[in-house]
């Protein structure tokens, strides 16, 4: 029973880095989209499907986790 909570918390731990890494290159690539607004970027990035859990950009959408 030790080996498999240690086991768990080495899970959560793992998943919520993920999902903290997913927010911030998200809230990066808004703040990029931002900036240069109105470049090719979005558009190439908006062009390949969705990975799942990102959402499609537009031009100044306010982030929110």
């Amino acid at each position: 029973p030790i080996v498999r909570e240690a086991v768990e918390m080495n899970l959560r731990s793992l998943v919520t880095s993920a999902l903290g890494a997913k927010l911030a290159v998200t809230n990066a690539l808004n703040i990029a989209t931002e900036r240069v607004r109105g470049s090719n970027i979005i558009r190439i990035y908006n062009a390949y499907p969705p990975l799942p859990g990102f959402p499609p950009l537009r031009h100044n959408t306010p982030w929110t986790p």
